[in-house]
């Protein structure tokens, strides 16, 4: 049972993500988006996203995610190398107040977007392009908002990607149905 946070998690946590006030580890070595969502001055959204990276992503990867949300429906997105203003692709995560939960999202299943719209006609995501995640809260309900990350990893199928977060070892029998390495 894991107890405490692991130093090398904490270091690659903050390497990897840019925190801010809306960003920490948890004592448990969690991933905590957190704060308030303000409509002033055109608000509504708060984002968290890892720093560019190659992700080693191939066509009919996964991506999966552990999460403890706030009832409230986040986006998970995935970016790319081409310079496009407000631009991302998106999957909807629907959490469960004070609830863990698992999400496994095909990459054919990202939706192009720009300023949180769908762009119609948009190409599929291409995996060699994507190199950088994150997580979105744009639902314009002002208030506070906390999602808890536990682990981010790429499930493939038929490899497994060296990219993974993860704050807690699980077993391994179970591993491939968690998408955990």
């Amino acid at each position: 049972i894991f107890k405490a946070p692991s130093l090398a998690t904490m270091i690659f946590m903050q390497n990897l993500f840019d925190f801010s006030d809306s960003y920490s580890l948890s004592e448990e070595a969690t991933l905590i988006f957190a704060g308030r969502l303000s409509l002033a001055n055109n608000g509504g959204f708060a984002s968290i996203r890892t720093r560019r990276t190659d992700l080693d992503l191939q066509n009919g990867d996964r991506v999966c995610v552990r999460v403890r949300g706030d009832g409230r429906t986040y986006s998970l997105n995935l970016y790319t190398q081409r310079q496009l203003t407000a631009f991302s692709y998106r999957a909807t995560i629907a959490t469960k107040q004070s609830e863990w939960m698992e999400f496994t999202v095909p990459l054919k299943d990202f939706v192009a977007t720009s300023f949180g719209q769908a762009i119609r006609g948009a190409r599929q995501v291409d995996p060699a392009e994507v190199t950088a995640l994150g997580f979105t809260l744009s639902d314009q309900s002002e208030g506070p908002f906390k999602l808890e990350v536990d682990w981010i990893s790429f499930k493939e199928t038929e490899r497994y990607s060296a990219f993974t977060f993860q704050s807690r070892p699980y077993e391994r029998i179970a591993a491939r149905e968690l998408c955990v390495q």
